[in-house]
């Protein structure tokens, strides 16, 4: 007993747990919400209509909790009650009967469900050596999903579908106990990697190993902010090189020590461990935000986070009927649903190798590229003779959301000044859903012309367009970089981004 109470100390065990239960509790309720509305008598326009008030609902939300989590520095509070909430709100589902009972009632649990996971997910990034470690932790959510759908669906029929409100609420009692613990456990891990990232930098200063060309987080030599002294580049958004004219994108868990000395790592580390858990002023945090959604490169980021939220959106709410329409069962519908949970899980395995060798900007490029290509895809799938062929086509899942989900949030904590890691969490999540949103809106009404099959061509060249505005627009940043002086700081000396040009952070 000791010994499993050893395990779950550890930080990683606990936010592995918390993602393979909290998921697997929301299996139990999110694919059955719509059946249940249907079952009330709702028609398909109400019961779609729902559905986009929720993602419209959810995009504020997250922002909104996330920038008063990073505010008041109240992250697990704010988890937790909004959990808690969200659990409670969906109880009250069952309550009413009409339609407008059951419509605010479902805009209530989302709108407390919508900044659970961004909360979640910047502490897990916290707890990462390195960045691109994210995908480690999230795809334990996508295996409690896969896991747990079936006997979610095993229980909903021999019990009746009120049983997948009940089976959520009791799926979510355990995620308390790791919930809890998920920000708590934030400043230990954050000095044990400083402490780490120390001793890698005064090893490798003894044996004349360290680089130069930049002071930590800069010629300077000033202690990084929000914990950037573990390591030594980033992942620009915009693919720029690293400090020192270097042109590949590197990760290590030590940072470019200024003049070669072993106590300057130890004291930039110990300021890192100290910086990333101290509260930011009200103020401070306003100027901050400010300065963050100034960038370019940040707004070519939100724009990438909405096209993808699109693509998502337009799959997610037809694929399903387009199928159906094309004669396939309600087998094959199960068989591809397990097919996309699965592909989740070598993708956000096997992701931080894909982060550390192509980067960010390269990683979001491909997620694009195959949302083009599966869209397409699913336009062509009338004339390949059999439905089947929908099969090895959901493989594409892995990367359209897995590698996109993951290197959208590494590249959230890349760009965050210290202080809005959680709100930089909740912009990038809301803007994915405001595309959803759009994306559902959008397919219907042009399916509704066109049919599914020019809905899917139309989406498909539509994302192609936005993926060429968004190539257009990084041409044009980086060619301003060239002539344009290097950005301001958020006025404490801490530049937007976690560095400037000689630390290796997020030039324009």
């Amino acid at each position: 007993m000791e010994s499993c109470l050893g395990v779950l100390a550890d930080p990683a065990v606990n936010a592995k747990a918390w993602y393979l239960l909290s998921f697997a509790a929301s299996v139990a309720v999110g694919p059955f919400l719509n059946l249940y509305f249907q079952q009330l008598g709702l028609t398909h326009s109400q019961v779609g209509l729902i559905g986009a008030l929720r993602r419209w609902v959810s995009a504020p939300s997250a922002f909104a909790w996330a920038a008063l989590a990073d505010r008041h520095n109240a992250h697990q509070a704010v988890l937790l009650a909004t959990f808690v909430g969200s659990v409670a709100a969906r109880l009250l589902i069952l309550l009413p009967r009409s339609y407008w009972g059951l419509l605010a009632a479902t805009l209530l649990a989302e709108f407390l469900r919508a900044p659970v996971n961004v909360l979640a997910d910047a502490a897990a990034m916290q707890l990462c050596a390195k960045e691109s470690d994210y995908g480690k932790f999230r795809l334990w959510g996508a295996v409690g999903w896969g896991a747990f759908s079936t006997p979610a669906g095993w229980i909903i029929t021999r019990l009746g579908i009120r049983w997948a409100f009940y089976t959520n609420t009791i799926m979510s009692l355990p995620c308390l106990l790791f919930g809890a613990r998920l920000h708590s456990m934030r400043p230990a891990a954050a000095a044990g990697a400083g402490a780490h990232a120390a001793r890698r930098q005064g090893d490798a200063a003894k044996s004349g190993s360290v680089k130069h060309g930049g002071g930590v987080n800069g010629a300077s030599g000033m202690a990084p902010a929000d914990g950037e002294g573990e390591k030594g580049e980033q992942m620009p958004l915009l693919g720029a090189g690293t400090a020192g004219g270097g042109g590949k994108l590197e990760h290590q868990s030590a940072g470019v020590v200024n003049g070669g000395k072993q106590g300057q790592a130890l004291a930039a580390a110990a300021v890192a461990a100290t910086t990333a858990a101290a509260p930011v002023p009200p103020v401070r945090y306003w100027l901050r935000l400010w300065a963050l959604i100034r960038q370019p490169e940040v707004a070519v980021f939100f724009v990438t986070a909405a096209a993808n939220g699109y693509a998502w959106g337009t799959i997610d709410c037809f694929l399903y009927m387009y199928l159906k329409q094309l004669g396939a069962s309600e087998a094959l519908v199960g068989v591809a649903v397990t097919i996309t949970c699965a592909a989740e899980v070598p993708a956000f395995q096997l992701q931080g190798r894909l982060l550390d060798r192509w980067g960010v900007t390269r990683v979001l490029d491909m997620v694009q590229a195959a949302y083009v290509l599966r869209l397409a895809l699913y336009a062509l799938l009338p004339y390949a003779g059999s439905v089947l062929w929908v099969l090895p086509v959901e493989v594409l899942h892995g990367i359209t959301f897995a590698c996109g989900w993951g290197a959208g949030t590494v590249n959230c904590k890349t760009l965050a000044p210290p202080g809005l890691a959680a709100t930089m969490q909740g912009t990038f999540q809301s803007l994915t859903s405001a595309g959803f949103g759009l994306g559902a809106l959008l397919g219907g009404w042009v399916g509704a012309h066109v049919g599914w099959q020019g809905m899917f061509a139309v989406a498909s060249v539509t994302v192609l367009g936005m993926w060429l505005g968004i190539l257009t627009a990084r041409w044009i940043i980086r060619l301003l970089h060239h002539t344009t002086p290097a950005p301001r700081d958020c006025g404490d000396g801490a530049p937007v981004g976690g560095g400037g040009k000689g630390g290796g952070g997020n030039p324009a």
